[in-house]
């Protein structure tokens, strides 16, 4: 009598361990699924935004670097030129659009990363992704050997770059890309 008694509390607990089991399985893990998706979409709009703003820089400053020359300053006002016609440096408006400044080609940089920056989208089409990257700061350093002398060195982000990720299902996130970090 004593291992038929043993066996019923044995039968049950095994029955009450499978039903606890089949109970875990029935969770519904759509919140954590999306959590971990959510998570992943917003590594790669970070990881994005960063290679949009160092290759965006790239493309506009050697876009501005290929259509200006720094030879072509000397035809400026402002450097001095003159009206002499058959002299070296005489004033031109028609050279001196086309005269390489620093200013202007970090400029062309920041319009290239921004532009590459608003141009991203769709990440994955249950979330949607709003990128905020447009505080940056391009510094030039002096290349003997390219074209015009200058070359891009780094850029600066002055102001946190948001990224926002929202779900269909209701979960969002907030990240930033902090304020002075340096891309090369």
């Amino acid at each position: 009598m004593r291992g038929y008694l043993s066996f019923i509390l044995v039968l049950i607990s095994l029955l009450l361990v499978l039903s606890l089991l089949e109970f875990s399985i029935q969770i519904d893990l759509s919140k954590a699924i999306s959590l971990e998706r959510l998570y992943g979409v917003e590594m790669n709009a970070k990881e994005a935004t960063i290679e949009a703003l160092r290759t965006g820089s790239n493309d506009g400053f050697s876009n501005y670097d290929k259509n200006h020359k720094i030879e072509n300053c000397k035809h400026c006002y402002d450097n001095f030129c003159s009206p002499t016609p058959t002299s070296s440096n005489f004033c031109s408006d028609a050279l001196c659009i086309s005269c390489f400044r620093e200013k202007e080609a970090r400029y062309a940089a920041f319009l290239g990363a921004t532009s590459a920056v608003s141009s991203l989208h769709n990440f994955d089409p249950d979330f949607s992704v709003i990128i905020s990257a447009s505080n940056i700061g391009v510094f030039l350093r002096h290349e003997p050997l390219s074209k015009n002398g200058f070359a891009i060195d780094f850029i600066r982000i002055d102001k946190d770059a948001t990224i926002i990720c929202n779900s269909k299902l209701g979960v969002s996130s907030s990240s930033k890309l902090p304020k002075g970090m340096v891309i090369r």
